[in-house]
């Protein structure tokens, strides 16, 4: 008898005295490489700078934004945004300064002077998930290889 009454009670407040919502439109897909979300980050956090061992005013992502972007190609063949540390470098620290290390926390990248002039790659910095810097070497061609760098938060430069 009590199940008849909850069955009874169930199916008699079954019914909807209003019409249902219709489903929101679904999202648009993004194909690789087309510019979705993740690809071409903006940056969001500043680096700290020290220049010829003392410090620097910081590259905020305010000025790291201004900067023109470039593109690189990674393993997977797909297009991800990032910025030349030269052009970083040359318009937030000046035409004659040069990168001589990263910092990670306890990880360092020093980078020689032989390396920082070579034409035939380039150190780029582009930003995670999560927001970090990190660095990789891109070829002339604009190919790079797995990031040297994760976490980057201090950029030393030699004037």
């Amino acid at each position: 008898m009590v199940r008849a009454m909850v069955v009874a009670l169930l199916v008699s407040g079954c019914h909807r005295s209003e019409p249902a919502a219709p489903a929101p439109a679904p999202a648009p897909v993004q194909e690789k490489g087309s510019g979705g979300e993740g690809e071409d980050r903006a940056a969001t956090r500043s680096l700290q700078v020290m220049v010829n061992g003392k410090a620097g005013e910081a590259w905020t992502p305010v000025r790291i934004n201004a900067v023109a972007p470039l593109q690189v190609t990674n393993r997977n063949g797909e297009s991800r945004g990032g910025w030349s540390l030269k052009a970083l470098t040359s318009k937030l620290a000046g035409p004659t300064a040069r990168v001589v290390a990263l910092d990670a926390g306890p990880q360092r990248l020093e980078i020689a002077a032989a390396d920082w002039s070579d034409a035939k790659r380039t150190l780029v910095v582009r930003v995670t998930r999560r927001g970090e810097y990190k660095v990789h070497w891109a070829a002339a061609d604009g190919n790079v290889g797995d990031a040297v760098l994760k976490g980057v938060e201090r950029v030393e430069i030699a004037q």
